[in-house]
């Protein structure tokens, strides 16, 4: 039967048509748009790849790079946006290839390139990869720079910096040869007493040698 006649028939006009539409839509796309358009995936390792060549990485060290990565495509993205800031594709990679957030890392490059005007690209690269959270460090850096007109320099070394660590705590371990420590009672509060347990020694009772009053002795029988 014709696609007219199937097209013609009462009830399965605009089914029919919708079929034959997307089906010559699909066969004249591309792979890729294709996959798209029919709710593929790309290969998160062709992703990466492709990142990497356009941010100027050489095949060998981007094969690499994208085969070791735990989320390739997630590497790709931080190479590509950092690469779009005027860095090179080499020192993009070094700087995604060692954060545990590399999407986060290469935002941190942005936000910090774009917010505060000052500061050298070598300070943002080297600041986003050793923060553990760079989103939040790149908050703290394009805040303080803008709300105390401090030098980027300067912010970057303030957010750095790990003096917030808790201190005084006591080791969940003893060291051989040292004593355990035992902590003391906060002054003002009275020590509580402990009722002691021991018994007073008793004295060992003697017999009454004493004579009931008005009683003869008894006379001796040798």
């Amino acid at each position: 039967m014709k696609i007219q006649n199937l097209v013609s028939l009462k009830g399965l006009r605009l089914p029919v048509a919708q079929i034959v539409t997307a089906s010559l839509i699909a066969i004249a796309l591309p792979m890729a748009p294709a996959q798209a358009l029919f709710g593929g995936s790309r290969n998160p390792y062709e992703s990466c790849a492709a990142d990497l060549t356009r941010a100027q990485v050489s095949a060998a060290d981007a094969a690499s790079a994208c085969g070791q990565a735990l989320r390739p495509d997630d590497l790709g993205t931080c190479v590509n946006r950092i690469a779009d800031q005027k860095v090179s594709g080499a020192d993009a990679l070094s700087v995604c290839r060692q954060v545990r957030r590399p999407v986060e890392a290469a935002s941190c490059v942005v936000s910090i390139r774009r917010g505060v005007s000052d500061t050298a690209i070598v300070d943002v690269l080297d600041s986003c990869r050793r923060s553990l959270l760079p989103r939040t460090f790149s908050d703290c850096v394009v805040g303080l720079n803008s709300q105390t007109k401090v030098g980027g320099k300067q912010a970057i070394a303030s957010c750095l910096d790990t003096n917030d660590r808790p201190r005084d705590l006591l080791p969940t371990f003893i060291p051989l040869g040292n004593e355990i420590p035992i902590p003391t009672a906060p002054s003002g509060i009275p020590t509580p007493v402990v009722p002691s347990t021991t018994q007073p020694p008793t004295q060992p009772s003697t017999p009454n040698t004493t004579q009931p009053s008005g009683s003869q002795p008894v006379p001796a029988l040798y």
